[in-house]
């Protein structure tokens, strides 16, 4: 599946996911994979860099999304850094991410 985002606040921009998924026997979403190359500003720097997420399964497991080290560019070059991630009911996502620029 091909996603496009778009970020507002601190992290300004648009991405494009590429996901894959896994749904159990009854069609309900159970696992995913995605990498997606995230373009724009972070609090004012330019640039873009790579987030990869892994989620194992839907029964509470912690969706864990990383930037993959080395595909920082621009202003952005050595981010390394985790996302936490927040579903609201209507279905729009929060994220706060934890970085660093080397």
């Amino acid at each position: 599946m091909r996603i496009t985002k778009t970020f507002q606040g601190g992290l300004a921009g648009t991405s494009t996911v590429h996901m894959l998924s896994v749904a159990d026997i009854e069609g309900s979403p159970t696992a995913y994979v995605a990498v997606e190359r995230f373009t724009g500003e972070l609090n004012g720097r330019k640039g873009s860099f790579v987030p990869q997420h892994s989620a194992p399964g839907s029964h509470g497991e912690q969706i864990a999304i990383r930037v993959v080290q080395g595909t920082g560019s621009g202003d952005l070059a050595g981010i390394t850094g985790a996302f936490e991630i927040t579903q609201s009911e209507d279905g729009s996502h929060s994220y706060v991410l934890e970085y660093t620029l080397g």
